[in-house]
């Protein structure tokens, strides 16, 4: 692709506010902040509007200006020791280890960046360009899509999804019978894919149907796999874990939909809430309650960026701008605490 001629001026970026201390009355920022946070080698990134960026590095109380001139059309992710952005004219930048830079345009349209290395890989409504920038083309019209733990993906459409490996090589594709796909996992042999309908599908090495689970929601994000259980939250506020026959261990309730997660740390089984404001460690063997936080002011709106020693929060109440949160998980084996 063409080398891109000149770039932006730097745009103007203040500091954030400090309105007390982080963990507890929180941090406003005068940063609007429209995309997820993304933590990227113990470094934090915030995008707002007016290509205004923020960042927060390790050992620092509040974040600092990035002379990066992007505002994000997807949301932004850290992928090869970096954290990546596609602008609005399909330009994609490279943050991370010095100065921001744009590598790259051609990719006006795109869905989402997905995780690959060295970079991220991009969706598009009818192709997915790998990592190494060859293009993938895509049996139907993409909506969304999710990387695999074995570096392939799984890209899904209004009625069909199909699995490709890393080098963008079809697997199996799957339509379910009413309905269309979801975030999916894959976790040894099996690939556990949500539904529309509300229902969790274990699907087979070649995507033959091997259970189905009616949840009654659907998954917001994919499963993760705990042990020998796989562990999902749905719309209609359950977080559960099922066995390798499908059958529940154990359930539990959330006060409101879930935000982000399940996450797999070694504490337990991360997730945050909307409705209710808390972050959540449940245990993976039964389901209990681990630790949790609550928001002491501010609504959650975007998933937190978790590390396994610190989660980043954000906060709304009422103004554009919101609080910031630094979360200390609690240490691996250690009980209660939280609130």
């Amino acid at each position: 692709m063409a080398a891109r001629k000149g770039l932006p001026a730097f745009a103007a970026c203040a500091l954030a506010l400090l309105t007390g201390a982080a963990g507890g009355e929180g941090l406003r920022l005068d940063l609007e902040v429209l995309w997820p946070p993304v933590l990227s080698q113990g470094t934090l990134y915030l995008f707002g509007a007016e290509n205004r960026v923020q960042i927060l590095g390790p050992g620092e109380s509040s974040p600092r200006c990035s002379p990066a001139p992007v505002t994000p059309a997807v949301a932004p992710l850290a992928a090869g020791g970096a954290v990546w952005a596609l602008d609005a004219d399909g330009g994609l930048w490279r943050l991370g280890g010095g100065l921001p830079r744009w590598t790259e345009g051609g990719y006006p349209g795109a869905l989402r960046l997905l995780p690959g290395e060295p970079r991220p890989a991009v969706l598009f409504k009818d192709r997915l360009v790998l990592p190494d920038g060859r293009p993938v083309p895509l049996p139907f019209e993409a909506r969304d899509g999710n990387a695999l733990g074995d570096g392939g993906y799984w890209i899904r459409g209004e009625g069909a999804a199909v699995r490709l490996t890393a080098d963008g090589t079809p697997v199996f594709s799957w339509k379910p019978p009413s309905g269309s796909p979801g975030p999916a996992l894959l976790a040894g042999d099996r690939l556990y894919a949500g539904t529309s309908r509300g229902d969790l599908v274990a699907l087979s090495p070649s995507g033959r149907k091997v259970f189905r689970f009616a949840a009654g929601g659907e998954l917001p994000t994919p499963p993760v796999a705990a042990g020998d259980l796989v562990v999902f939250a749905t719309s209609n506020h359950f977080v559960r874990a099922l066995d390798r026959k499908g059958r529940v261990v154990w359930h539990f309730r959330l006060e409101g939909r879930p935000l982000s997660g399940p996450l797999a740390l070694p504490q337990g089984i991360f997730l945050s809430e909307a409705e209710g404001s808390r972050l959540l460690l449940l245990s993976p063997s039964d389901g209990k309650v681990v630790w949790s936080w609550r928001s002491p002011a501010g609504d959650l709106r975007l998933p937190p960026a978790v590390s396994p020693r610190r989660a980043f929060v954000l906060a709304w109440t009422g103004q554009r701008e919101p609080l910031f949160y630094d979360v200390a998980l609690p240490a691996p084996g250690a009980k209660g605490g939280g609130r």
